[in-house]
């Protein structure tokens, strides 16, 4: 929740401080640059917040209306404020000094007053109404079936759970019209050829390479680096438990990801647990502070024409220095490597540039066989943020099922001290043969999929059980409510481990359960993840048991969630006061923007200027 408010109060300030800067650029330009420039320039700004407006109108496609109705009202307002301000400025262009200074001043003092005022509205209507994507599929399920559509801003999605649908496109048709992942190239900055968003041919040749790394005597070999860190682990939880202190999983299971990771990939010893302020694992903290309510993210979503202008400008999802950071140290590794300075790897550095031996190319440069450089350390930056964040979030919720089932921990324990009796060290093939073991964790996943969404483009216009799908539409797979499709799993909120035995798994269809995605697109680094969370948990398990505490945030009970009803509708009703308080002030900027017209066309006249 107090994610969501500071979300929220950052972009409305963040609008304050656009139309603040307007403002005064706009004063230095009337001063220093030429009249036509200032005035054109004006205009822009104006006509750019006017846009804002249609965004609104493009939320409430997809998000609830509560929500909708506050982001119309902030944008309403603040298309009205800046056509004020745009009045003010076009003012200031011929009237005299000391007035023009009086009118910014004051209209500078409403943007900032106004827009905070906004700001703290709409951080309470998105805290209490944003119910989140998972909660948005789940309702457009029940309300439309199997099969509906949304607009993403301007993207036209697809939406399906009809099994034979999800077949075609994930499996059938990867190759030949579903090939890609939905893709803001542009943004991806250097992170442009990482095997999640390569697409086509450019995805087949790194995957085909990087596939060998994944098979099971590779990961046996790296069994025992991974033993290494899970002791580490152990003994941290052990430290923190005899003080009699209340353990928060996720700091545990980040580090212990990151190790196994770092070391497994590049041979590369951090020991974050102990080391917090390590550059790699900090680093790695400043990526995943990326959020959907980015402005940029905002930006280009509803005003994709803006991609190519914001590309030339150097932005990227992802933070620059962090990039740089990675790619600087993973390329100091790999020039180390390439200069002999190390002994035999088996680690997945090595086999990718192994995979440069015998390196051929295309006319024109295009890379036909191995990885070239760029890629080799594009490969290894996606590895690090992917294992790190999925992994240790699938540990959290693994253990946070565990302490609210304790009837279930305390069968799995059965069976760790039946494999492993007096906690004997752990093997890598008795841990791959421990039955309940995988049903416990398979039920995790389909509560908590790592990927709660999964999303192909065609590539051409295609026509599958009688529904066109036209050319570039997304089309997309909500594994979150296809997990928790009540046709298909009985009781599906409730963790029921037994799904998954051997006697029901067969009756499961594949197009129901892929919570690492599906097909020849999947996670490719699906099975690293499972052995690696599969080793801490038995370890952990051996000695402790998880329960929750007063900062466990339990699962909602039926009161909690008739009350947030309650909240709902006090919210509307308030939306709908609000809503009404912003047409009247749209109106009041349409009127304002008359006369900005009115008055930029006597100016026009005056100068006798061909403005644009």
């Amino acid at each position: 929740m107090n994610q969501l408010f500071s979300l929220s109060l950052s972009l409305s300030l963040s609008l304050s401080l656009s139309l603040s800067l307007s403002l005064s650029l706009s004063f230095f330009l009337s001063r220093s640059l030429s009249f036509h420039l200032s005035i054109y320039l004006s205009l822009y700004l104006s006509i750019s917040l006017s846009l804002s407006l249609s965004l609104s109108f493009s939320l409430s496609h997809s998000l609830s209306l509560s929500l909708s109705l506050s982001l119309s009202l902030s944008l309403s307002l603040s298309l009205s404020l800046s056509l004020s301000l745009s009045l003010s400025l076009s003012l200031s262009l011929f009237l005299s000094l000391s007035f023009t200074l009086s009118l910014s001043s004051l209209s500078l003092s409403l943007s900032l007053s106004l827009s905070l005022s906004l700001s703290l509205s709409l951080s309470l209507s998105l805290s209490l109404s944003l119910q989140g994507f998972t909660n948005f599929d789940t309702e457009c399920f029940q309300k439309y079936g199997r099969i509906w559509g949304i607009y993403d801003g301007r993207q036209p999605v697809l939406c399906t759970m009809d099994k034979s649908m999800i077949k075609t496109v994930l499996i059938k048709e990867c190759h030949n019209i579903f090939t890609n992942r939905r893709n803001f190239a542009f943004l991806n900055g250097e992170m442009f050829d990482a095997v999640s968003v390569a697409e086509d041919d450019a995805w087949r040749r790194i995957r085909s390479v990087l596939s060998p790394s994944f098979t099971s005597g590779r990961l046996k070999e790296m069994f025992g680096i991974m033993k290494q860190h899970s002791a580490n682990l152990l003994n941290g939880m052990k430290k923190q438990a005899d003080k009699d202190q209340t353990i928060e999983v996720k700091e545990f299971f980040g580090p212990y990801s990151m190790d196994v990771v770092t070391s497994t990939a590049f041979s590369v010893d951090i020991d974050s647990l102990n080391n917090p302020s390590d550059p790699f694992v900090s680093n790695v903290k400043k990526m995943f502070k990326f959020n959907l309510f980015n402005p940029l993210f905002l930006l280009i979503l509803f005003f994709p024409f803006t991609g190519p202008i914001l590309e030339k400008m150097k932005f990227s999802f992802f933070p620059t220095a962090v990039l740089d950071f990675f790619y600087a140290s993973l390329a100091k590794i790999k020039s180390g490597r390439d200069a002999g300075n190390s002994t035999s790897r088996v680690d997945f550095l090595q086999m990718m540039i192994d995979s440069q031996k015998g390196n051929d190319t295309k006319t024109g440069g295009e890379q036909t066989k191995g990885l070239t450089d760029h890629e080799i350390l594009s490969q290894a930056v996606i590895f690090i943020f992917g294992g790190y964040e999925t992994s240790s979030t699938t540990m959290s919720f693994l253990a946070y099922n565990l302490a609210t089932n304790p009837h279930v921990m305390t069968k799995l324990q059965g069976e760790i001290d039946t494999v492993f009796p007096n906690k004997a060290p752990i093997q890598y093939e008795a841990l791959m043969q421990m039955d309940y073991l995988d049903c416990v964790l398979n039920e995790s996943l389909r509560l908590y999929p790592i990927a709660p969404r999964l999303e192909r483009v065609a590539k051409k216009t295609v026509e599958i059980n009688g529904i066109v799908i036209p050319k570039d539409c997304v089309v997309l797979v909500p594994t979150w409510t296809l997990h928790r499709d009540p046709e298909i799993w009985s009781d599906p909120e409730e963790f029921k481990p037994e799904r998954f035995s051997k006697e029901n798994k067969e009756s499961i269809d594949p197009n129901t359960y892929m919570p690492f995605g599906a097909g020849p697109r999947n996670c490719i680094g699906m099975r690293f993840a499972l052995i690696m969370i599969k080793l801490a948990m038995v370890e952990i398990l051996q000695s402790f048991t998880f329960s929750v505490c007063d900062e466990t945030e339990v699962r909602r009970s039926p009161e909690q969630t008739e009350y947030d009803i309650i909240k709902h509708q006090y919210l509307f009703q308030h939306g709908q006061h609000l809503f009404k308080h912003g047409q009247h002030l749209f109106k009041h900027g349409q009127h304002l923007f008359k006369h900005g017209q009115h008055l930029f066309n006597m100016v026009s006249t005056c100068f006798n200027m061909d403005l644009f």
